[in-house]
């Protein structure tokens, strides 16, 4: 079983696996460093806000935590 943790991503606290975590953090990590300086704050900004709707979505369909599959879908 895994453990879950609650993460705050664009202002949506938010259930996720651990291992998911990790795969999400790695992605956000890697569009920091392709997306430097003003307007890769912005653009970054946007992308978080889009994956936190999407994964509002998909725990309003029952899902009680986020997984593994869930965050490759978004990546």
């Amino acid at each position: 079983m895994q453990r879950i943790l609650q993460i705050n991503i664009a202002g949506r606290v938010l259930p996720i696996e651990e291992d998911a975590y990790i795969v999400l953090k790695d992605y956000i990590s890697s569009l920091e460093r392709q997306f430097k300086g003003d307007d890769g704050k912005e653009i970054i900004e946007d992308i978080k806000n889009r994956i936190a709707e999407l994964f509002g979505i998909r725990l309003q369909g029952g899902s009680p935590a986020i997984d593994r599959a869930d965050v490759l879908k978004v990546t």
